[in-house]
């Protein structure tokens, strides 16, 4: 018996390490989060023009096209996380003169991490972003408290496969034209769904944290410019009345309060259906097309008092 216990506790002393040595190892292998925080040691204080949001700016503005820009969107990103990113890191970026923030159809009314199934994506802020919204002494402390990702991560190392990566300039690189999927109206539809989250009653969380980063913006005379990415027909088809409706009283709001521009172009009809990767994410292709009206329009409010294309 004394044996037995004793094979028992080096098993699972052998596990334990083997465990946390694949901690250390995962921690240490580059991801998007860990590739903004070096875009932002190393080019943040040249940076002119900061991209926020959601894999809706990830994949569809290519940063490195544009003058001076870096890109801190990522995928499922709050409001909140663009505005704790931005607060930490902004005294990094002081030439920022310009900041492009996604407003998605579910920008103001998804759930927050903390209170959904998503609040594994908090691990990455504070591994690899050095959020501190939570302490050390907590699972979000942890790649191994999300072990779907960790043990991901590891395979895809002992294999050689490709770790999820983004540009020098925080481009999302997975999305490629060779990639791309078939668009259907049933694909439409089920990704419209799964945004769809308006009787949940996150309203309140997310305008709290849009304003704060709009007043972040101001406050350091950064010029917080608006823009929804074109989505697909399909996509745009089946989003909920309900929720469109709420969406759009609250930025018309938010838009009066703080006279800010918006840049609309999710019914661009220069779109076609090759430019989206899926329904409602543009592809490689896509996201130049759009990158390049983005530049043009930008370019000319250097000339104007605004934007104004509300």
């Amino acid at each position: 018996m004394r044996r037995f216990l004793l094979y028992v506790s080096l098993f699972s002393l052998i596990v334990v390490c083997l465990l946390a040595a694949g901690e250390i190892y995962v921690r240490k292998l580059p991801n998007p989060y860990s590739d903004k925080l070096h875009a932002i040691d190393s080019i943040g204080d040249k940076a002119e023009l900061v991209i926020l949001g959601n894999s809706h700016t990830y994949y569809g503005l290519i940063a490195d096209s544009l003058p001076d820009a870096i890109s801190l969107a990522n995928i499922s990103q709050t409001y909140e996380y663009d505005y704790r990113i931005l607060d930490k890191y902004i005294h990094l970026m002081p030439g920022l003169k310009q900041a492009l923030i996604d407003v998605s159809y579910s920008s103001f009314h998804e759930i927050p991490f903390e209170e959904g199934t998503d609040w594994k994506s908090e691990i990455n802020y504070k591994l690899y972003l050095d959020i501190d919204k939570y302490p050390d002494l907590s699972i979000r402390n942890l790649q191994l408290t999300d072990f779907k990702v960790y043990s991901g991560k590891l395979s895809k190392a002992l294999t050689g496969k490709k770790q999820l990566r983004c540009s020098p300039r925080g481009f999302g690189l997975d999305y490629t034209d060779e990639t791309i999927r078939e668009k259907t109206p049933q694909g439409g539809k089920e990704r419209a769904k799964g945004h769809t989250c308006v009787s949940e009653g996150h309203e309140a969380h997310n305008i709290l944290y849009f304003r704060k980063l709009i007043e972040l913006c101001i406050r350091n005379g950064i010029k917080p410019v608006l823009i929804t990415v074109p989505t697909h027909t399909f996509y745009r088809q089946s989003l909920d009345s309900m929720q469109l409706k709420s969406a759009d009283k609250i930025l018309r709001y938010l838009i009066n309060k703080y006279d800010l521009d918006l840049i609309d172009m999710s019914e661009d009809p220069d779109f076609n259906s090759n430019d989206f990767w899926d329904v409602d994410h543009l592809s490689r292709s896509g996201a130049e097309k759009l990158t390049n009206k983005i530049r043009t329009i930008l370019t000319q409010t250097d000339k104007q008092t605004g934007i104004n294309l509300r």
